[in-house]
């Protein structure tokens, strides 16, 4: 604990307590103010009706799509409105859950979406695997994938999802993340 002039502080030193370390400190307003008005920040746009008919049945709870560019991101239903004022007023650097990116009006499943508990996983093409291809594809590998429908899969691991393939004719595109790959066993 350390106070400097009635402002009191903890720091959380990572050799001293368990976890990464941290810094807390609270502080009291002694003076009124007039209120404060929020400048727009971040640009947001609402996807076309087409595109969220196709992301409601991606997902199973209610939910109100952004787009940033190409990206497309939910939040929950009931969250919209205060959601919506945070990305208007403040530099939002990530929010929401990542659906999808849209290249050319084709919709493409973003990894996040795949992790994410809101999945509806009948929505998609399911292909459980074994172990030996799991790894394989954390380690962003070529896998083998028969009987699949051409398009995008989702890939599961003892009923879990992992993330997508893309199913082509002639192969089959890892599209798990490359920064996330398994380096080393």
């Amino acid at each position: 604990e350390v106070q400097i002039k009635n402002i009191f502080a903890y720091r959380f030193f990572s050799h001293r307590t368990k976890g990464e370390g941290f810094f807390l400190s609270t502080m009291r307003k002694t003076e009124r103010t007039e209120s404060l008005r929020l400048k727009s920040k971040t640009s947001i746009a609402t996807p076309l009706k087409k595109i969220q008919e196709r992301l409601h049945d991606w997902i199973l709870a209610p939910a109100t799509f952004f787009q940033f560019n190409d990206l497309i991101f939910y939040t929950p239903a009931l969250k919209a409105k205060e959601f919506e004022f945070l990305l208007q007023n403040l530099k939002i650097m990530y929010a929401g859950t990542n659906l999808a990116a849209l290249k050319h009006e084709k919709l493409i499943p973003d990894h996040a979406l795949a992790l994410s508990v809101e999945l509806n996983k009948e929505s998609f093409s399911t292909v459980e695997v074994a172990e030996a291809d799991a790894l394989k594809y954390l380690r962003k590998d070529t896998i083998q994938i028969n009987g699949a429908p051409p398009g995008f899969t989702l890939l599961t691991f003892k009923n879990t999802p992992i993330g997508w393939v893309n199913v082509l004719s002639n192969r089959v595109n890892n599209r798990y993340p490359a920064d996330w790959r398994i380096r080393k066993l």
